[in-house]
């Protein structure tokens, strides 16, 4: 109508030596200046309203979140699903779980649910102290580059030459290619050990040397293949870099990581201190089994420290993950400069996601970064966002945490559409009976130095299942004979058979190879 209007007009001004029409003109030209008045007042209050759109976009209650959790796989043809955090903790059988989310490059809130001890009903709040686990790494890899910045360390530099205490067994890997801080922090030094149970309180806590000779609870940490090649998961990796940021700083791990990154990021509520002081007992939130029984002694306590030990609350991880945004987008550098936080998030191979103590990858315009962590009875997760300034942190004080935390993540990129990935959907396929007998059995995690994962495929309610040593269920669905999803984690498995169509083994998220066991 608007177009047609200033149409008219345009026409009219063609006849203006007529008097009428002048008097026409003159009318019109009020009423275009009526009509200029209200297209102002319209563009205020619509932006106004749009702004207000925005705001109440990005003002999503912790409420929203706690009765938006989604599961990994949402089966085509049923009725959506979404869970309340209460139920599903019930469900999983986690007494307590902190949660902090950032967007634009801020904290925009934290807050914990639960409780942290059964027995005396101390509620989890944000400043919660839990276990990382392997989100320890991430830390720690910051500390360490930090050294690298300041020219102390050479990341490609033979790590021998920092160490005095202890050094990386030399062997006819070694010869060829030294192990470096670049390998260790990315997991491609080809160092053993996968990772560590912990002491219990009654335990003598050893040394990080006792820990590096095989002399506690765990095998020698050495090279078993040429440093470099490939990429498999090594905290005893990351203990050989512990020991190496300890020699060079001249101070105890502990010390350096609070005056060279929790200080500065004013991670206050943090501490690589290992065992946990007694001053901060009071404030530290139990251990948890699959069955939710709180441990013997409340924790385990580990010397490894860049691998496991540290403490810490989603709030503090918060700050980290914002140090990282902030010195990637050009913004401040409170630790480690934008140069260095790039080569931080660079994967070391093209073929693998790994980068220096970080898991990163793009979607769009977005890079993503984040870590996973498992201690005895604490399981955590970490995702932010080194380009967009967003991202979630989930700390939870039980063995099963990690489902629970997968579904808190997807329903929050349902609530603030980050980017996160989504639920899968499937078409279930209804198996035979044979093709169940194919696929049944014992299999063997095939990966280099770890020996003893195995893990049960199962017939049990509703189908298929995959049982571990962790105690955890995996519900499998099908969608062909010998295509699965992991209903809780929406991960791929994928059998493989012989010429009898017999299962020899299976592929899990594309990954991790099993081979059937033979009886």
């Amino acid at each position: 109508m608007l177009n047609e209007y200033l149409g008219f007009l345009f026409h009219m001004q063609l006849f203006s030596s007529h008097a009428l029409l002048k008097r026409v003109i003159s009318y019109y030209h009020k009423l275009h200046k009526t009509f200029q008045k209200m297209i102002r007042l319209f563009s205020t209050t619509y932006l106004l309203l749009f702004s207000l759109f925005i705001w109440a976009q990005q003002r999503v209650e912790p409420s929203d979140l706690e009765n938006s959790l989604l599961p990994a796989v949402a089966v085509a043809g049923e009725a959506p699903i979404s869970f309340s955090l209460l139920d599903r903790m019930k469900h999983y059988k986690v007494p307590g779980v902190s949660i902090a989310v950032i967007q634009d490059g801020k904290l925009l809130w934290a807050k914990g649910y639960g409780v942290t001890n059964t027995e005396t009903g101390q509620a989890v709040d944000e400043n919660s102290l839990f276990q990382a686990g392997s989100i320890s790494k991430p830390v720690a890899a910051m500390g360490a580059l930090r050294l690298v910045q300041e020219g102390k360390i050479g990341l490609q530099t033979d790590i021998n030459s920092y160490l005095t205490r202890w050094k990386v067994p030399e062997n006819r890997f070694t010869k060829q290619k030294p192990v470096h801080m670049q390998g260790l922090l990315s997991h491609t030094a080809g160092m053993t050990v996968h990772g560590f149970p912990g002491y219990t309180q009654s335990d003598e806590f050893p040394s990080v040397e006792t820990v590096l000779n095989g002399e506690g609870n765990t095998p020698a940490i050495v090279p078993d293949t040429l440093p470099g090649t490939f990429m498999r998961y090594s905290g005893g990796g990351y203990t050989v870099a512990q020991l190496a940021v300890e020699e060079v700083a001249e101070k105890p791990f502990a010390d350096f990581l609070e005056s060279a990154v929790l200080s500065p990021l004013e991670m206050s509520h943090s501490t690589y201190a290992q065992p946990l002081p007694q001053a901060l007992h009071g404030n530290a939130s139990a251990a948890f089994d699959s069955e939710g029984n709180m441990a013997e002694g409340l924790w385990n306590n580990y010397p490894e420290l860049a691998a496991a030990g540290l403490w810490t609350t989603p709030t503090d991880l918060a700050k980290f993950c914002i140090s990282i945004y902030e010195s990637y987008s050009g913004l401040q550098e409170k630790v480690l400069s934008r140069e260095m936080v790039k080569t931080m998030l660079q994967p070391v191979k093209e073929e693998y996601s790994y980068a220096l103590g970080l898991g990163t990858y793009r979607k769009g315009d977005t890079l993503f970064f984040g870590h996973g962590g498992k201690n005895r009875g604490f399981t955590n997760n970490m995702k932010a966002s080194a380009t967009h300034g967003m991202g979630i942190i989930i700390m939870t004080n039980a063995d099963k945490g990690g489902n629970l935390a997968e579904e808190i993540m997807r329903g929050a990129d349902l609530l603030y559409q980050w980017g996160i990935p989504k639920q899968k959907l499937v078409k279930p396929y209804p198996l035979s009976q044979s093709e169940i007998n194919a696929v049944k059995g014992s299999y063997r995690l095939d990966l280099p130095g770890v020996n003893d994962y195995l893990i049960e495929v199962k017939v049990g309610d509703s189908g298929l299942w995959i049982y571990d040593p962790q105690g955890t269920d995996n519900h499998l669905i099908p969608t062909s004979s010998l295509e699965f999803f992991d209903s809780d984690s929406g991960s791929s498995v994928s059998f493989e058979v012989d010429d009898k169509g017999k299962a020899t083994g299976f592929i899990y998220a594309g990954e991790y190879q099993f081979r059937k066991l033979k009886l």
